[in-house]
């Protein structure tokens, strides 16, 4: 269905495998932890849109 409120994002899984060390974000406020996410802007390639 189409909608108007339609929102493309897109995260990713950061590794270092030399170290074996993930990369997270911390929210001070709900102090919760995800991994690297965003949403696309507006005249964003879409493969640029994680990075």
């Amino acid at each position: 269905f189409a909608s108007q409120d339609f929102l493309l994002g897109a995260g990713m899984v950061v590794l270092q495998p030399s170290s074996d060390k993930v990369v997270v974000v911390y929210d001070c406020l709900t102090k919760e932890y995800s991994l690297p996410r965003g949403g696309k802007d507006i005249g964003e390639p879409s493969e640029q849109t994680a990075l």
